[in-house]
């Protein structure tokens, strides 16, 4: 879950939300080569899937007495670490491309982790890596892919962490100083994303071939709703909430 805090309420915004926005700026990417790529639809596929490991999990509401809700950021690491071996196999067994590019996006994320948990599912993920690449063609260009899948992992998140309209100064330290992924086609600069007003992302230099508008689909958690329940909330009993966003 990415949580907004507002005055009053949370903006929550479902993990499988964000990989659907992840998804639509990648295809309005301004680059044909990747697009004629006979890997490009696994590749999509796996921008589109690569937080299922999510859907499960989002669709309760929990956080620690007295905190606010979890975030991706600081939900609980083994429930988590489960979630994403299930959604690794999942992808895989719909493309086993997408499911190695899942797999290795999950365990980047675990590469430094000390935790017992954290390193027996970094070295899980090795193991299962190794098993696929060898039965998958085209491996040679895994790597360059999970750059495209991470930048446009960044592209979404910065628009859904970040609330609409937050100045530069105020926004999450992550993307202040643009993207960390830089591709030839944008001639190796850095991409750096900006809130041009209440509802409009620009980025410079900017990777769409044109601009397009995406309606993002949350839930608000009035605060008080949160601070009175036994922190534990479906989803499904709240009211929906959406932000219009139009990337130029």
């Amino acid at each position: 879950m990415i949580v907004q805090e507002f005055s009053s309420y949370y903006f929550l915004i479902e993990q499988h939300e964000h990989a659907r926005l992840s998804a639509a700026a990648a295809a309005h990417v301004n680059n044909p080569r990747w697009k004629e790529d006979n890997k490009w639809d696994s590749l999509l596929y796996a921008i589109r899937q690569h937080d299922n490991a999510w859907i499960p999990l989002d669709q309760i509401v929990s956080g620690p007495a007295g905190g606010q809700p979890y975030s991706f950021v600081d939900y609980p690491l083994e429930d988590k670490l489960e979630a994403y071996k299930k959604g690794i196999e999942a992808a895989g067994k719909e493309d086993l491309y997408s499911g190695t590019l899942l797999s290795m996006h999950y365990a980047s994320f675990l590469k430094n982790d000390t935790s017992a948990a954290g390193v027996s599912f970094f070295e899980g993920e090795q193991k299962r890596q190794k098993d696929w690449k060898k039965r998958v063609t085209g491996a040679n260009r895994l790597d360059h892919h999970l750059d495209i899948l991470q930048f446009f992992d960044d592209v979404s998140l910065y628009a859904c962490i970040n609330k609409a309209g937050t100045p530069k100064s105020e926004e999450v330290s992550w993307f202040q100083n643009g993207f960390r992924h830089r591709f030839s086609f944008l001639g190796k600069k850095k991409v750096y994303p900006l809130w041009q007003d209440s509802s409009a992302v620009k980025m410079k230099p900017s990777p769409f071939s044109e601009a397009f508008d995406f309606t993002i689909q949350g839930w608000k958690l009035p605060k008080d709703v949160w601070q009175n329940e036994q922190k534990t909330i479906h989803t499904a009993d709240l009211q929906t909430l959406t932000q219009e966003i139009r990337f130029v």
